[in-house]
């Protein structure tokens, strides 16, 4: 299926660029990076759903594998990665789907988390579910931007995903 004609991708990436030097709250900057983001791994995975684009960016895309391993050697890297570990981000589709398994009185696997965490800094893949969880919980309304430690975790959030993306933007 191919992207609608409308759909820019580069000029996602220069806006982020032009916004993204400016004072904005952080969840604005979050939001702009995740678009800009968001609108390179559709183009280049090819992918429409994000999920599926989240599972290309995990399973079949290098670079930013390769970038997030250089930057584990950067000290405020592995102080965000650190950061992490001792925060459980929510998955509010998970607990949707567990609360309707229940009031319908169907069988749900309760092994499943209804959270992710960093346990390892070291794992790129659960980092990036919870780049993308912090973006879903805050698309969808189940981040209050008024929280400190909601912002403090959607400015973690940014600054990874930064470090690991903004070496491809414009190239």
């Amino acid at each position: 299926m191919a992207l609608p004609h409308h759909y820019n991708p580069i000029e996602a990436e220069r806006e982020f660029n032009r916004f993204s030097k400016q004072d904005l709250p952080i969840f604005i900057r979050f939001f702009l990076l995740y678009a800009s983001f968001n609108s390179r791994i559709a183009r280049e995975s090819g992918k429409i759903y994000d999920y599926q684009m989240i599972k290309w960016v995990k399973f079949q895309r290098s670079l930013y594998r390769k970038k997030f391993i250089e930057l584990l050697e950067n000290a405020d890297f592995k102080s965000w990665l650190n950061q992490l570990t001792n925060i459980r981000v929510v998955n509010v589709r998970e607990i949707k789907k567990r609360e309707n398994a229940l009031r319908a009185g169907k069988q749900y696997d309760y092994d499943k988390p209804t959270y992710h965490q960093l346990i390892d800094i070291n794992d790129f893949n659960t980092v990036i579910d919870i780049i993308y969880q912090v973006r879903c919980n805050l698309f969808h309304g189940a981040k209050s931007i008024e929280n400190r430690m909601e912002l403090s975790l959607i400015e973690i959030c940014y600054n990874i995903l930064n470090s690991i993306y903004f070496p491809f933007i414009n190239r």
